[in-house]
């Protein structure tokens, strides 16, 4: 699970921050308690003491420059140096550390009043390169659905729309096999017919005419395709 990790002592911004996080995230589909989770700190030594002993568990750490009676980059170097590799941003109202900051990493040095618009898209990006590069967002009836790579077994092109094949159900989504597939991993996601992608980690048995799926599913392959489809099979199986 994605975990975000607040630290600042004020009281009301971190009840602010913690809100507007949620909030971007349940917009985009991305399900607190599912998808993500958020903890708060307002202590420095309570985040520190948990960092250390959960250094593997954080993806994305928002930490106050001034924190209590502790210097924020002192705690991120003194983590870094322990292999903490979480995505850092500073929220801050001074300026005066920006330059000092650099040797943390950081994602960026944001000063307060927050740009929440601005600190979602950098959470957001984050979360897409770093987290849901397992999943796949996509809206459906009105609201954005993340599916995990894992869930789906194939999909197929219908009248202007694809089916979503799932274990044990179907999903429809309004768009194009070929939109899809752009967002689809190529080393997991297979073209088998001109109508089909299939997920290569759920095939069972494949043959110049189908592919059986371990739930039993079976979808067809193309003469043209049948090559390209067996090598890419093979390829995720030396994987």
């Amino acid at each position: 699970m994605y975990q975000i990790i607040i630290g600042d002592d004020d009281q009301s911004f971190l009840k602010e921050a913690a809100v507007e996080t949620a909030a971007l995230m349940e917009h985009n589909g991305i399900r607190q308690g599912i998808d993500y989770e958020l903890l708060t700190f307002n202590e420095p030594q309570r985040l520190i003491d948990y960092l250390h002993q959960n250094k593997d568990a954080c993806q994305l750490l928002m930490l106050d420059v001034e924190f209590g009676s502790k210097n924020g980059l002192a705690i991120m170097k003194e983590l870094r140096e322990q292999e903490l590799k979480c995505g850092l941003i500073y929220l801050t109202n001074f300026r005066d550390y920006v330059y000092d900051c650099f040797d943390t990493q950081p994602l960026y040095y944001m000063l307060k009043p927050i740009d929440w618009q601005k600190l979602g898209d950098v959470i957001l990006k984050n979360y897409h390169e770093h987290y849901q590069g397992s999943k796949l967002n996509l809206k459906l009836s009105g609201k954005h659905v993340m599916l995990a790579y894992d869930d789906i077994y194939a999909l197929e092109a219908t009248s202007h729309k694809v089916c979503i094949w799932l274990k044990d159900s179907q999903l429809a989504w309004n768009g194009t096999l070929s939109a899809i597939e752009q967002h689809l991993p190529s080393h997991l996601f297979c073209r088998c017919h001109n109508s089909f992608l299939v997920n290569l980690t759920h095939i069972q048995e494949l043959d110049r005419k189908e592919i059986k799926m371990d739930n039993g599913a079976r979808f067809p392959v193309s003469k043209r395709l049948y090559a390209t489809a067996l090598r890419q099979y093979f390829a995720y199986l030396k994987n």
